[in-house]
């Protein structure tokens, strides 16, 4: 009797003050952090998911750039993770090889055999799609889907004063995925460019990272260091960069700081506003027209309060969480 009423306690305590159990995450990811002139923002949502209490990786996949993206995962792991077995496992060169079995789907497929995962989803969804299509007897065991992708209909995703307008990169690589995923049954978040717009990382942000006693981070240091220089001297942009991965990850680290609304995801044919990257008059946008209806979510903003979040993830083994 005296354990139950302890058990009891506890669980009232875990309520009280907004702690959950972590959630057990797949993350998907075409990471590019150490390429100069490449991304940076796979590898701070990367080390944001490994350090989190909020979160338990459950396994690594990897798309598009496959042995640059491996080598990085393990030390990802390695600097951040270490007490930690975590796989890691190569997936799908391209979209071309779509529906194609791969190390990956086979990785995950297997884990969600055995229990249910949330997957987030920072690169094309060729790994995903691929899944969902080939292993139709796990599906039931996703609960759901984070992907950084899609846009309010009408929108362009645009960072000023840089002129061109900028892709849904990661939904235009692989479309094919897209409209396989959302002809599916599984619970889908979608938290991309306006989400992540207002999120900015200066030089004086990342500085904790320059003086820690972990290798990673000093080596993080360096590449977004050279990532904020890229988008000053080319873009324009003088107050940092957008960490985009890092913010979507936001949906599992802190959920409150995201505006989600039900909504209807729809591909649909418009005016190519990336014509200095992609050619043709058209070209398809994966639209959210918000519903009370709508199967999925559609995360059109983040609180500032998250930029905070990440700042402490720099200066502290797990980032300082604030729950209610």
């Amino acid at each position: 009797m005296k354990s139950f009423f302890s058990s009891l306690l506890f669980l009232l305590t875990l309520s009280t003050y907004g702690i959950s159990q972590p959630t057990r995450l797949w993350i998907d990811t075409d990471l590019i952090i150490g390429k100069y002139t490449r991304d940076v923002d796979d590898g701070v949502a990367l080390k944001l998911c490994l350090q989190s209490p909020q979160v338990n990786v459950a396994g690594i996949s990897i798309v598009k750039n496959l042995a640059h993206g491996y080598k990085k995962a393990q030390q990802f792991v390695s600097w951040y993770a270490p007490t930690q077995t975590i796989g890691i496992y190569k997936g799908a060169k391209s979209e071309k090889e779509l529906g194609k079995e791969t190390p990956a789907t086979q990785a995950l497929a297997a884990a969600l055999a055995k229990e249910k995962l949330s997957i987030l989803v920072i690169g094309q969804a060729t790994n995903i799609g691929t899944l969902v299509a080939n292993h139709p007897e796990v599906v039931g065991n996703i609960e759901r889907i984070v992907f950084c992708a899609g846009r309010s209909k009408g929108t362009h995703f645009s960072l000023p004063p840089f002129k061109q307008y900028l892709l849904d990169y990661n939904f235009e690589h692989d479309t094919a995925a897209f409209a396989l995923l959302l002809k599916s049954n599984v619970p889908m978040v979608f938290a991309g460019y306006e989400a992540t717009q207002t999120i900015y990382l200066s030089k004086q942000d990342i500085e904790p990272l320059k003086n820690s006693n972990n290798k990673g981070d000093r080596w993080m240091h360096r590449k977004l260091t050279q990532w904020i220089n890229i988008w000053s001297s080319v873009l324009g942009v003088k107050k940092g960069f957008i960490p985009f991965d890092a913010v979507t990850a936001g949906y599992f680290i802190a959920p409150q700081y995201l505006h989600c609304v039900p909504a209807a995801m729809r591909i649909q044919p418009e005016v190519n506003d990336g014509d200095r990257i992609l050619k043709g008059a058209t070209k398809p946008n994966l639209n959210a027209f918000v519903s009370p209806t709508g199967i999925s979510l559609f995360c059109d903003s983040t609180a500032p309060a998250y930029k905070q979040l990440l700042i402490n993830s720099f200066t502290s083994p797990t980032p300082l969480i604030t729950t209610k």
